[in-house]
């Protein structure tokens, strides 16, 4: 459906309102489809849309998954999670992260800290990030992804924010590492453990070579920041954006669900970051807005079949 159908008998001041919006773009399509070839979507831990014509929808049983921590890599190419051991009453107390890459097999990776809260791999899961909250005692830890071992301590930087961290992006290279709570995020770099951006805002989402960001401000923009230059553009104009997910591979598109003022709707869209617009993927009914999609190769799909405890076909 066009912008002008879905406006067609909307009261005045939408109409009025929406001169200027950023448009659908149906130049975006033949690339958009690509992706929707190439990738699907993955979300919470137990989910697999394929956004192609005729595509299946999976749901997963990973191995013991604790608390829904599941994360895909920047380049698509490696899924990890979060492994707890219930010891006693049910209760999962020690911790493993579980990598898989379709490459080699299922690993896991030692963990000696409480129940993470957040989790983001590198491609390849060399470095992986994960926050925790002991005690209401925020931390952020970077750790080696074959050995376990402790790389970086971030959690000085976040002291600033606040909340809890309800975010982590890392960069394909692992390292720049983005950390949100619902207020305000924060950029890292994490070799030198020092802040390169801090700001009001929600949902920071990190290009996978680190070079951009996007997230949602205030007023429920889209806003990319080119972190070279200190530059920002709106890709979304006219339009509200109220939950924001993950870059594609390429480095081109970003995952938004987004809505029009004073209509109900929401539309989940793939976002032209280079040159604005977006092409319509779907439409959202769950209360996250699409925030915790991210893009999952058709390869990594393969190799999560052994763990797929339902699929149908999708209309």
């Amino acid at each position: 459906m066009t912008r002008r159908a879905l406006l067609s008998g909307a009261p005045p001041a939408v109409v009025a309102a929406c001169v200027g919006c950023a448009p659908e773009r149906s130049d975006l399509r033949t690339e958009t489809e690509q992706l929707a070839r190439d990738l699907a979507l993955f979300q919470s831990g137990n989910l697999i849309k394929e956004l192609r014509p005729g595509g299946y929808l999976r749901i997963l049983a990973l191995p013991l998954l604790d608390s829904s921590l599941a994360t895909v890599a920047p380049d698509a190419e490696c899924i990890a999670w979060i492994q707890g051991e219930e010891l006693s009453r049910g209760i999962a107390t020690r911790f493993r992260v579980a990598v898989l890459n379709g490459i080699r097999p299922l690993r896991t990776v030692p963990y000696t800290w409480r129940r993470p809260t957040g989790l983001a791999i590198s491609s390849g899961a060399s470095h992986i990030a994960l926050s925790l909250a002991p005690g209401g005692d925020r931390r952020v830890l970077v750790v080696n992804g074959e050995t376990g071992t402790l790389e970086h301590d971030l959690s000085g930087l976040v002291r600033p924010i606040a909340g809890d961290i309800e975010r982590l992006v890392i960069t394909a290279d692992g390292t720049r590492l983005a950390i949100g709570s619902r207020e305000a995020f924060l950029v890292a770099d994490v070799l030198s453990q020092r802040q390169l951006l801090t700001r009001r805002g929600r949902f920071p989402a990190l290009a996978p070579d680190g070079s951009a960001l996007a997230f949602v401000d205030d007023n429920r923009r889209l806003v990319v920041k080119n972190l070279l230059t200190g530059a920002e553009t709106y890709p979304l104009k006219g339009w509200r954006t109220y939950g924001l997910a993950r870059w594609s591979p390429n480095g081109r598109f970003v995952l938004a669900g987004t809505g029009f003022p004073l209509t109900w709707w929401l539309k989940l869209v793939a976002v032209d970051t280079r040159t604005g617009g977006y092409a319509k993927q779907g439409y959202l009914l769950e209360p996250d807005y699409g925030s915790y999609l991210e893009w999952i190769s058709q390869r990594m799909v393969r190799a999560l079949d052994p763990f797929v405890h339902h699929r149908e076909i999708l209309e």
